[in-house]
């Protein structure tokens, strides 16, 4: 069986990354394209999976350059598609469901983001998919009718207790004094979904810094470049290692969607502070439901600090989380088993999806 699997992000590194060794160990054949992005290249190459990287020099922010990324990106992978002629193509990008209504090679196309959320993708993706797949709670508007939705989470895939156990040895560099840590993530927020989004700024940063650094040593890890005054708090860890930070982490404050939902699902305290607070399926069920977030906008910072200080004073604030990441995990599937059946039984798979929605949970 051939697989290609097109990765456009590092999340999509984490949620692809077992089911691609699996099918790598002599069960089929495995081809991974990628583009530049954020660690991306770091993390393909530290796994030792072989890979091509089809936009090595980036693209720049903007509208047009956006728009030359994607026509760009589509030429290269129809290129690569007729040239190994996959039985699959896999991703999460408008680009995988281009190039199977290109070629006629059929895709699965994932997906964790509400469409209100993510209109470029609705417009320019959805319309060419042949199926999405994602989170009950991620509300896909007029594509519901091709949607197949599963009860879970897609960072599940890479950090459910199954396939993630953190190792205390790989940050045993960034723990010192016996100390508790916290994390602070933040984001560029350049994204073409980010438009007039704000997140944490400096100045409410280094608040946080002051509010946090009497009970713990505070590290930041930041996509965009750092001020002088906060090079000495840099996250300086291998990009392969950071779930284990996080996983030993006392408290996680970002303005990142993906490294706060990955804080939530691991049982950390984590609080998530930009403009798609409350605007976010996925991020607002694990808030509401099982309160394993907590989202606050840019126009509360006030807000933030007093729930940083809540936490502080918090004694039993570890082990409230972990009751609540216990109560979410027995209620979600194995994505990674649903996953490889799905690629195993297609398209039979899908039909059985489609006539009978229960049938996930076989994949507990």
């Amino acid at each position: 069986m051939k697989l290609m699997f097109y990765l456009g992000h590092p999340a999509h590194f984490h949620l692809f990354k077992n089911v691609i060794g699996h099918y790598s160990r002599g069960i089929g054949q495995v081809y991974i394209y990628s583009k530049k992005k954020d660690v991306l290249d770091s993390l393909l190459s530290k796994s030792g999976v072989d890979y091509k990287n089809i936009l090595p020099e980036g693209r720049k922010n903007g509208l047009l350059s956006i728009g030359k990324g994607l026509f760009k990106r589509d030429a290269l992978l129809y290129k690569y598609a007729k040239s190994i002629k996959p039985d699959l193509i896999i991703g999460t990008s408008s680009e995988i469901a281009h190039i199977s209504r290109f070629t006629g090679i059929p895709s699965l196309v994932f997906n964790d983001d509400d469409i209100s959320v993510v209109p470029y993708f609705s417009f320019i993706g959805c319309p060419f998919a042949r199926v999405i797949i994602c989170p009950e709670s991620c509300k896909m508007g007029i594509w519901k009718y091709k949607t197949i939705h599963y009860s879970g989470y897609q960072k599940l895939a890479y950090l459910h207790p199954d396939v993630f156990k953190p190792n205390s040895e790989n940050v045993k560099n960034i723990v010192t004094n016996n100390r508790p840590y916290c994390i602070i993530r933040l984001v560029e927020l350049k994204a073409h979904h980010d438009s007039g989004i704000k997140g944490l700024s400096d100045m409410l940063v280094k608040s946080i810094i002051n509010q946090l650094s009497d009970k713990y040593d505070v590290y930041i890890s930041s996509e965009r470049e750092l001020p002088d005054s906060f090079k000495d708090y840099q996250l300086n860890l291998d990009p392969l290692n950071i779930h284990d930070a996080i996983a030993y982490s006392s408290l996680f404050i970002g303005d990142s969607q993906s490294m706060v939902h990955e804080a939530a699902v691991l049982g950390v305290p984590n609080i998530r502070f930009n403009d798609f607070s409350s605007r976010i399926g996925v991020l607002e069920e694990l808030e509401h439901k099982y309160g394993l977030t907590y989202g606050i906008k840019t126009s509360e910072p006030e807000k933030l600090l007093g729930k940083i200080e809540y936490f502080i004073n918090n004694n039993d604030l570890q082990n409230e989380w972990h009751k609540k990441r216990d109560r979410m995990l027995s209620d979600v599937i194995n994505l990674n088993k649903m996953m490889m059946w799905i690629i195993d039984e297609y398209p039979n798979s899908i039909e059985i999806l489609k006539e009978n929605p229960e049938y996930q949970h076989n994949f507990k």
